[in-house]
């Protein structure tokens, strides 16, 4: 155990860095598109607690990325301490585009949503084709190439598991879907939602063309990489192989463990990214939730921390920790539990909001609160001061 522990902890430390508090948990940020032209909301990041600068390449572009960066370093000389820089690959993302037809409607102008409820059917279509669908909306899809592998019957689910269904006809043109599931509040499929279809086998790479050619800035410019969408083996061979030829040779790669696919093949796949000096895992509960479905997702995190800490590999713990509190300025009890169970992990990720820094000082309170109780799964039975004052006053 203790041999486990120091592999850990050195894993832990060639991955992120020395930290302050040995052994205590790493805080991610995921920052704002603002932070681009914003040196000092970066730097009152860092002086708050964050310790990795997460980059999301599905959104901004390149230029954008660079002056992050270059406000990342400015805020770590200025500061004294460092900050790393990880960078997501965007992947494969399937989303919801624009609303190409709702029955009825004069389309001189577009809608902006369909609403669905139980029972309402949906088609959805490519970007360039103009099919209509008869007294159905008709909504494209950021990947068309789906359509080749989609089967009737499949479950569908739409919008992080607001809308579920199953798909009734497919084609490679399309396919026509019944919601069997919708949210009694504002009913509305919107652009840019994501769609998830955990039974349908899906031979897409998992490399994007954006993701080829944005490779060789984040190769320069980043501490590690965050593989989105990675499912199998050749998956991370393949991304390997041109980090080599990049001349970065053992960079860092996290691999995103955020479908069905990917969860069933983690044995395999962290025996191959362990080839790398430095690797990782992020385990990222929104589309895995959604994949594995929402009564599951607690045991499945479970399973990837206990192989995880088999592997003697570092966990990013990601997806709305303190979501609540770092967008609307206020917690919930969920939500404080869900943050005491993080803290097991070697990271823990926040996303953007307006309260984040917020988010940052609570999660650094509570794993200097916990880390004296637990270290990892295991319990330190540490003496309680409740009771110690209690037996203090003579137990009365």
């Amino acid at each position: 155990m203790k041999e486990s522990r120091r592999l850990l902890h050195q894993h832990t430390n060639a991955l992120f860095g020395k930290t302050e508090l040995q052994g205590h948990t790493r805080l991610m940020v995921t920052l704002p598109s603002e932070a681009a032209g914003d040196p000092y909301m970066v730097r009152t990041l860092v002086q708050d607690g964050m310790q990795v600068a997460r980059i999301n390449t599905a959104h901004d572009d390149q230029h954008a990325w660079e002056k992050m960066i270059r406000n990342i370093h400015k805020a770590s000389t200025d500061t004294g301490k460092k900050v790393l820089v990880y960078m997501d690959l965007a992947g494969p993302k399937i989303r919801t585009g624009k609303v190409l037809q709702i029955p009825g409607k004069n389309h001189g102008q577009r809608a902006k949503a369909v609403s669905l409820r139980k029972g309402s059917r949906i088609y959805f279509t490519g970007p360039a084709n103009n099919k209509t669908a008869g007294d159905y909306p008709v909504m494209s899809i950021s990947l068309p190439v789906l359509f080749r592998f989609v089967q009737k019957g499949d479950p569908i689910s739409l919008d992080d598991g607001k809308f579920s269904g199953r798909v009734l006809e497919a084609d490679k043109l399309g396919m026509l879907v019944e919601i069997h599931h919708a949210p009694a509040k504002k009913p509305l499929l919107k652009p840019e939602k994501g769609i998830n279809l955990p039974e349908t086998d899906m031979r897409i790479p998992s490399l994007s063309k954006e993701d080829l050619a944005n490779l060789p800035f984040m190769v320069k410019h980043a501490d590690m990489i965050g593989f989105s969408f990675v499912r199998e083996v050749r998956d991370i061979t393949r991304l390997q192989k041109i980090i080599n030829g990049l001349g970065r040779k053992g960079m860092a790669i996290i691999l995103k463990i955020e479908n069905r696919r990917a969860f069933e093949n983690l044995p395999r796949m962290m025996l191959a990214v362990m080839r790398q000096p430095k690797s990782g895992i992020m385990i990222a509960r929104g589309d895995l939730a959604v994949e594995v479905g929402f009564l599951r997702i607690a045991e499945v995190q479970e399973e990837i921390l206990w192989l995880a800490e088999a592997a003697h590999m570092p966990v990013i713990w990601a997806t709305e920790i303190l979501d609540n509190l770092v967008k609307k300025g206020r917690t919930t009890r969920a939500e404080i539990s869900d943050a005491v169970k993080s803290v097991r992990a070697e990271c823990v990720m926040l996303n953007k909001g307006p309260f984040v820094s917020e988010g940052l000082r609570m999660l650094r309170d509570i794993d200097i609160r916990m880390a004296a109780h637990e270290n990892k799964k295991m319990k330190t039975l540490r003496s309680l001061h409740v009771a110690f004052n209690f037996l203090k006053q003579g137990g009365s």
